[in-house]
């Protein structure tokens, strides 16, 4: 069956099953109202209105049309025009670092034509993104404008550094009369300033331009302004000073009656706003407060025929998911035409799609086939319950399925990327396959019966009964247990490296949650190196490598000692460099790959010396090179090692072990994170062989721990103990921590999977640490005073926060508190912090009873910006006196102190730094 016919008519025999469910709504404007939710990813949503004020969902907030083209599939910004002929156009943000946009048309905003790809930057290979198009007709040309923002390399250095993470936008543009051909693309807007978000109007016989000025840097604007011209493609002059409030992004003009409506997104309270003018020039806040469905961001108003806004108005979910596809519909002429409620999608590749008489009992099924190779799916939209736990299930037959660069046949979530089934390949008769997931805040979401998924796969595959059951409420988040032997560091850091010199463990890493001026959403703090000799207790005193403190710091290599001195391989602004030192401690400077040439244009080195001396550095994307004599070159073209699985690859791990060389690789990403290896016996380049179990670790959300990614492999000397440390995803994005866990071989070499533990290792047999000078010292005064005999109390303590997953966005992961008693749980997963608006914070510790104190040890919040405190004690909570004053900020974890004085009351009070403790331990003599 020709598949564009099938879809088209599933398609309107969906929207005239909707016909009747709702009154009609009769008004004499009809504004439309196009966005998007969340990240993009479930497509274009629409709202619609009659006096630009009160703003409602169409069909019960659930999107019109799900994103298929670019890698990440997301339809963000989408922005609609009417033709002269009637036609609707919608362009939109495709992807994050895409050098393309989304295009398609409609006749009525329900029945799109195939989604396409236009790749108006594929010329410029230093362009970084194309964000927030916008399409517009000019009456005066005949023909459509499409405009955008672009980071180009190096252009336009007068401004470079004005905006977060390195980006540095100007508006560009191209015309087409027939979507078919392009004009040459060209520089549309630059104000002399970078500048994003711009949004075209005509009005009378000049073109009115209002853009958003995205300087961050020295200060912040993040405002709107207006521009004039007097013709659509320029030159535009600017018109008088910023008109809207800063921190917006996203305006959309729209003409009501007699004035002209701004509309905006203030990102940064969650909300959207908007503001009106007559002039462009001057302006005043609407005298009705905005109404507008939850969660929505920026789109595109425009007006429509009381036709198209019905239509839209009548339409509703479907009630079931008709998972067995007897339910059918008729063109009228052929008495099959498609399942109801289901559409098809060609992701990439060919493919055929078929509702058949061959199902389970001779009953229907649907089925794709692809003799090259597709990626492909049968879809439905199904209505579910918010923060509830749904199995999704079914039957699924295969004929000479390969899976190629996909996966074969399986059924999956879109909007959930973790909630697919196994999938199916070969030929196999009838399989049954399900997955259980969490549906978050969602309350519609899209099912697909796939060919391919992340890939393109090939041959014939048929589905059926494909079954949604509610099995409950969403379990609660875990909690962190206390105590804990994991995290091991007082801090957020990620992407661990971990050397041995004369006994004492050095861990280099990215140190995370750690905002500072002109680094933007990286929050990304200096370079320092965490010492240990047993494993357990972890110091670290003054930053690494002073010159690169104003440098995004990240995944440093491992020590390395070469030659009389340490080398270490750090990625600095995204690209690997070599710094070195007489002492593990410090402080790195740079000697190979300066701050303007890199050594490489990646990130994570993992440098491994054989035991010949030659030495091999491995980067992501399964990378690696051989060096030269003094490890700061690598030598010859790159090589790719070869693994068992694929996909995006990151924080390599090499070792050798009695004659096996093992390579670590991770796959996925945030809470998915996980690693699986490979071996060679030959070389540290390969060839490579996967064993049959090659997963070395994984989440385990039953303990709680999730995201095993980017870590180390590291041996004490002279034993044949190995242990894994890694990044655990934290609270999301840059706030991860780092665990270790044992690991253990097979006699034959290989790994046993790690199990993760919140418990962490025992401390190493026979080995103490004064914490400060990083020396083995047993003499060291006083016995802690143990948590349980502690009462805490504090100025105030922040609300708790539910924190949910980045590969699942619906998926609550845990739940933290910000306890006072966290300071002495003996947790480093577990901290204090005070309310955000809390001017004074402290945090008190009762003992019961007077105690003769002799030594305290602070792990203080952000530990890598420096703290100054005082330590007040009182022996009946009344009268207090200094006991302790750090005046100066030191850059130190933990924050020692020895010295001797009575107390049944200890007040911690931060002067300087960050307010927030990890942990609190105190030590008296009796």
């Amino acid at each position: 069956m020709n598949r564009p016919l099938m879809t088209v008519v599933l398609w309107i025999v969906l929207a005239m099953s909707t016909v009747g469910l709702i009154s009609t709504v009769v008004a004499d404007d009809h504004y439309l109202f196009s966005y998007f939710k969340g990240n993009g990813e479930d497509g274009l949503h629409l709202a619609h209105s009659t006096d630009g004020i009160q703003w409602t969902a169409i069909n019960g907030d659930r999107s019109l049309l799900r994103p298929t083209v670019d890698k990440d599939r997301l339809m963000r910004d989408p922005s609609i025009v009417c033709g002269p002929d009637g036609m609707f156009h919608m362009v939109w943000t495709s992807g994050w670092h895409d050098q393309g946009i989304g295009v398609a048309h409609s006749k009525d905003l329900i029945h799109w034509s195939t989604q396409q790809r236009v790749g108006v930057m594929d010329h410029e290979p230093d362009c970084e993104n194309c964000w927030a198009p916008e399409i517009f007709y000019d009456d005066a040309t005949k023909q459509y404008l499409i405009y955008w923002a672009s980071t180009i390399g190096k252009r336009f250095p007068e401004t470079a550094g004005t905006c977060e993470s390195e980006l540095n936008h100007r508006m560009y543009y191209v015309t087409t009369k027939d979507f078919e051909s392009y004009s040459e693309t060209k520089l549309f807007y630059d104000p002399g300033l970078a500048v994003i978000d711009s949004f075209m109007v005509r009005d009378g016989d000049r073109y009115i331009l209002v853009s958003k000025d995205e300087t961050r840097f020295p200060e912040a604007k993040k405002n709107l302004f207006v521009a004039t011209a007097s013709t659509a493609e320029g030159p535009f002059e600017r018109l008088g000073e910023p008109f809207s409030p800063d921190w917006v992004e996203g305006p959309s003009v729209l003409r009501v009656e007699d004035r002209w409506i701004v509309y905006f997104d203030e990102y940064g309270r969650h909300h959207y706003k908007a503001m009106q003018t007559r002039d462009f020039e001057s302006w005043e806040e609407l005298s009705t407060p905005l109404v507008y469905p939850s969660g929505m961001r920026h789109g595109t108003t425009f007006a429509v025929s009381e036709e198209v806004a019905q239509r839209l108005l009548v339409m509703k979910p479907p009630g079931s998911i008709n998972g067995s596809f007897e339910e059918i519909g008729s063109n009228g002429e052929e008495e099959l035409v498609a399942p109801l409620h289901w559409n098809t999608h060609v992701f990439a590749g060919e493919a055929q799609f078929a509702s058949v008489a061959t199902g389970i009992d001779d009953s229907r099924c649907v089925s794709i086939q692809s003799a090259e190779t597709a990626d492909a799916a049968w879809s439905t939209i199904a209505e579910v319950q918010p923060n509830s736990r749904y199995r999704l299930g079914g039957k699924i037959r295969t004929e000479n399925v390969v899976a190629g660069s996909g996966r074969g046949a399986l059924l999956n979530i879109h909007e959930i990327v973790m909630a697919k089934t196994e999938a199916v390949t070969g030929t196999m008769s009838w399989k049954s396959v399900a997955i259980e997931f969490d549906t978050g805040a969602h309350e519609h979401l899209q099912i697909n019966a796939l060919l391919g998924g992340w890939g393109r796969s090939s041959g014939t595959a048929w589905y059926d009964d494909v079954t949604l059951d509610r099995l409950g409420a969403t379990p609660e988040p875990a909690v962190w247990p206390s105590s804990s032997g994991n995290p091991v560091v007082a801090d957020c850091i990620a992407d661990p490296s971990i050397s041995e010199f004369d006994g004492v463990f050095y861990m280099t890493a990215t140190t995370d949650d750690c905002p500072r001026e002109g680094f933007g959403r990286w929050h990304n703090g200096p370079a320092v190196v965490w010492k240990s000799t047993d494993l357990v207790n972890w110091s670290f005193k003054g930053h690494l490598m002073p010159e690169a403190s104003d440098m995004l710091y990240w995944a440093p290599s491992r020590i390395i000692r070469h030659d009389g001195r340490y080398l270490l391989f750090p990625s600095l602004n995204h690209k690997i460099r070599v710094a070195a030192a007489d002492s593990p401690d410090g402080p790195f400077q740079l000697i190979a790959g300066s701050r303007e040439e890199p050594l490489l244009d990646t990130i994570d080195a993992e440098v491994f010396v054989d035991d010949d001396g030659q030495g091999y550095l491995f980067s992501n994307h399964r990378r690696a090179w051989r060096m030269n004599d003094d490890l700061t070159q690598v030598v010859g073209d790159p090589l790719t090692i070869k693994t068992g699985r694929d996909g995006y690859s990151e924080g390599p791990i090499v070792f050798k072990r009695n004659g096996i060389y093992y390579y670590l690789y991770t796959l996925s990403g945030h809470e998915t994170y996980h690693y699986a290896y490979c071996i060679s016996r030959d070389s540290p380049l390969g060839p490579f062989e996967t064993p049959e179990h090659d997963i070395v670790a994984q989440s385990d959300p039953e303990q709680g721990i999730f995201g095993p990614g980017h870590g180390t492999v590291f041996s004490p000397e002279g034993t044949d103990d190995y242990y894994f440390a890694y990044l655990e995803y934290g609270r999301s994005g840059v706030t991860r921590q780092v665990c270790i866990n044992q690991m253990s071989f097979n006699d034959d070499g290989t790994i046993q999977p790690v199990k993760l533990s919140t418990a962490g290792v025992e401390p190493l047999a026979n080995r103490s640490l004064s914490i400060v000078s990083g020396q083995r010292d047993g003499s060291m005064k006083g016995k802690r005073i143990k948590g349980s005999d502690v009462t805490v109390t504090a100025s105030s303590v922040r609300v708790p926060i539910t924190i949910n997953g980045m590969s699942d966005a619906s998926r609550q992961v845990r739940r933290e508190l910000y306890d006072a008693e966290n300071c002495i749980d003996d947790s480093l997963f577990t901290r204090w912090l005070p309310a955000e608006d809390d001017s004074d914070p402290w945090v008190q510790l009762d003992f019961g009873s007077p105690q003769n104190i002799v030594r305290t040890e602070l792990s203080l919040y952000r530990p890598t910006l420096g703290h100054a405190y005082e330590i007040e004690s009182s022996l009946d909570g009344q009268r207090w006196t200094s006991a302790i004053k750090c005046e100066q900020p030191r850059v130190q974890s933990p924050q020692v102190d020895e010295k001797e004085f009575e107390a049944q009351y200890l007040r911690l009070k931060i002067a300087d730094g960050h307010p927030g403790v990890w942990g609190i331990k105190v030590y008296a003599t009796d």
